[in-house]
């Protein structure tokens, strides 16, 4: 058996392991570019025909990054329904860190939510929108809305990301528009965390950690999914059901039942990456 001699066979010993040790990739980073007007949020992407774009390939999606000096603004592009799965029920957690490091404690959950023509009013009242009579009898002439609502979630605390129509802070804000298969997500994300709880943490010029995950189930799609299982196992360990439950319909409903249980869930993606912002541009 040979054995290496010394010291500096010790170390060349070792530097023949760390050689043969696989590299783990690092994040897939962007860069940012500097815009001197704000990018109009509406999910139409109309303002990013000039971007660089970074494609992450297992999401299925195309991702591109502006930023001035007080917010950073992304275009999410996600190519198919496929790959899309279940956003407009998960809706889209946003994870960011300037330290460098994939931390999940503080994140952004935008999604979209259903509501009533009285309960948009009461929204609009709640952030200090002032409704004439005319503008809420125009806004009660449609049954329902779609808000694109926001929460910060630090570690188990979750507060709705809301601001005085007064203030001079923009809070988060995300918009997404699907036609045919493409869809588009646009953000605004505030970039000081000393104006906005939950603002990145980064100033422009610098370095931040961002990831982003959608579709899979929510946790009342879990529950609804556990609850189903359970009805199913429960049924097989019945060597005799009662008579009553074999009509038809009663039939056709566990059998509906058995096929959403054995049916794969909705797949969740995920991706990460580190995002170089624009500096300050002189006019």
């Amino acid at each position: 058996m040979l054995r290496p001699k010394g010291l500096r066979g010790i170390v060349f010993a070792m530097a023949l392991v760390l050689l043969a040790l696989p590299a783990f990739p690092k994040e897939k980073a962007a860069e940012s570019q500097w815009t001197a007007t704000p990018v109009v949020i509406d999910g139409l992407a109309e303002e990013w025909g000039q971007a660089t774009f970074l494609t992450e390939e297992g999401a299925g999606a195309d991702v591109a990054f502006r930023n001035d000096a007080d917010y950073l603004y992304m275009v999410l592009l996600i190519k198919d329904k496929a790959h899309l799965s279940s956003f407009d029920l998960t809706g889209i957690f946003i994870y960011f860190s300037g330290e460098g490091k994939k931390n999940k404690d503080r994140r952004l959950h935008f999604y979209k939510q259903v509501v009533s023509a009285q309960e948009l009013i009461q929204a609009m009242e709640r952030s200090g929108q002032t409704l004439t009579d005319e503008r809420k009898a125009e806004l009660l002439s449609r049954p329902n809305y779609i808000l694109y609502q926001g929460e910060w979630i630090k570690g188990v605390e979750v507060v709705p990301v809301e601001i005085s129509a007064s203030s001079p802070f923009l809070p988060p804000l995300f918009k997404s528009h699907t036609e045919e298969e493409k869809t588009v997500v646009e953000f605004r994300l505030p970039l000081s965390k000393e104006t906005q709880a939950w603002g990145l943490g980064v100033s422009p010029g610098g370095m931040l950690k961002i990831g982003l995950t959608w579709g899979g189930l929510t946790e009342k799609m879990k529950a609804e999914r556990l609850a189903q299982m359970m009805a199913a196992s429960q049924r097989g360990d019945q060597p005799n059901p009662p008579s009553t439950e074999d009509t038809p319909r009663a039939q056709q409903a566990q059998t509906n039942i058995s096929r959403e249980v054995k049916k794969a869930p909705p797949k969740e993606y995920s991706f990460w990456l580190d995002v170089k912002l624009a500096k300050a541009e002189r006019p």
